[in-house]
């Protein structure tokens, strides 16, 4: 019974720590936080974060991968069903491909979501390596489609990434409540990557 009670309390502890952390760093940025700001916020023991997760950093990989898990498996699963089709995906079948489990998150978790995407725009923003720890096959699938769609080399690449990093910094400000809002933001991503796209295309005939 003692040692249920001891498993419990370290989960709580843990679970504390992670919220604390994920909204300090959501409103602070991560490398504004140090991990006794962390320790009080969740009212834990000063060596709390060293204890369950070995650092600060440690403590950040288990903020991206407590809700991000999650999102990427549907990602992944997405990708998947563009990858079956014979069709090339459309720009806004690719984008889905993100904004719906970023959208899914935050009405499972409207708070604890907002806070995660917030963290993951500073680090997509920033191109910070500590990101791509977290990164599973979803990320492969889907870049993928996105050269199926728009070809190979880096300009693709770049763009994709631009246009994800503002899909993810605007989902994590308040107009995610919005639904036209977030039609909006989709239009403009969309709008974005086509007209490269158009561009792309123009440069390539007068190329030719």
């Amino acid at each position: 019974m003692a040692r249920s009670r001891t498993v419990h309390d370290g989960e709580r502890t843990r679970d504390a720590l992670i919220d604390a952390a994920a909204e300090l760093f959501a409103e602070h940025g991560v490398d504004a936080v140090s991990v006794r700001s962390i320790n009080k916020a969740a009212g834990v023991a000063p060596a709390a974060v060293h204890y369950h997760f070995g650092s600060r950093d440690g403590l950040l990989q288990a903020v991206l991968v407590r809700d991000g898990d999650a999102v990427l498996r549907r990602v992944a699963e997405l990708a998947r069903v563009l990858a079956a089709r014979p069709t090339v995906p459309t720009a806004r079948e690719l984008v889905l491909c993100v904004a719906r489990p970023y959208l899914e998150l935050l009405q499972r978790e409207p708070v604890r979501g907002r806070h995660w995407l917030r963290v993951v725009a500073q680090l997509t923003l920033s191109d910070d390596e500590r990101l791509e720890r977290t990164a599973s096959e979803a990320s492969a699938l889907l870049l993928a489609q996105v050269r199926r769609r728009f070809g190979d080399g880096s300009d693709p690449v770049l763009r994709w990434a631009l246009a994800v990093t503002t899909l993810v910094q605007m989902l994590g400000g308040p107009l995610a409540h919005d639904d036209d809002q977030v039609e909006a933001l989709l239009n403009f991503v969309c709008g974005g990557l086509e007209a490269a796209d158009r561009r792309r295309g123009r440069v390539a005939v007068v190329g030719d």
